[in-house]
């Protein structure tokens, strides 16, 4: 009886240590995890034209290239929509950043010189901070070059598992 007490007490904290080591895992292979889960959605996207092209009886090695080929068409268009989209956010920023901060200083200087609102309230507009919302858009820019400097990785990672992918699961599935 005293048996079973304990292990009931020993089964939750078990998940749970085994949970944590999970996510402990998880989150320090993250760089390599993020990029293998891409590389995998551009396999299962582009592996049906692969496919098609082997059994239209094209070679393999000019099957595999094409795929290849279209697979870096494919990130070079991602990576022109995004050099746009953040193009176009910093000329948006420098273009709008003088007059919001005017905007910001003319209507403290409103709510200074105001009889309605207490005299100071105008500290909390003050506290609203240009450089901060620019440190913002700083840090996306930031987590962007840094994806963009994963790619090489991801582009590896997609030739393994296009080439290798079949003979990988065919094993496992032998295994298993």
């Amino acid at each position: 009886d005293m048996e079973i007490k304990i292990t009931s007490v020993m089964k939750p904290l078990a998940i749970i240590a085994t949970m944590t080591v999970v996510l402990a895992g998880m989150k320090v292979t993250a760089f390599i995890i993020g990029p293998f889960v891409l590389a995998l959605l551009f396999v299962a996207v582009l592996r049906p034209v692969y496919k098609a092209m082997l059994r239209k009886k094209f070679p393999l090695v000019i099957s595999f290239l094409l795929t290849t080929i279209l697979f870096i068409l494919i990130l070079l268009f991602i990576g022109w929509v995004l050099s746009m989209a953040i193009n176009q956010t910093i000329a948006i920023g420098q273009e709008y950043g003088p007059e919001i901060t005017q905007k910001i200083d003319s209507i403290a200087a409103e709510l200074d010189s105001s009889s309605i609102i207490a005299a100071g309230s105008s500290s909390l507009l003050k506290s609203v901070d240009a450089t901060a919302i620019s440190g913002f858009f700083t840090s996306f820019i930031g987590a962007m070059s840094d994806f963009i400097g994963r790619l090489l990785l991801i582009f590896l990672l997609f030739m393994f598992i296009l080439a290798g992918g079949p003979v990988i699961f065919s094993r496992m599935r032998e295994n298993f």
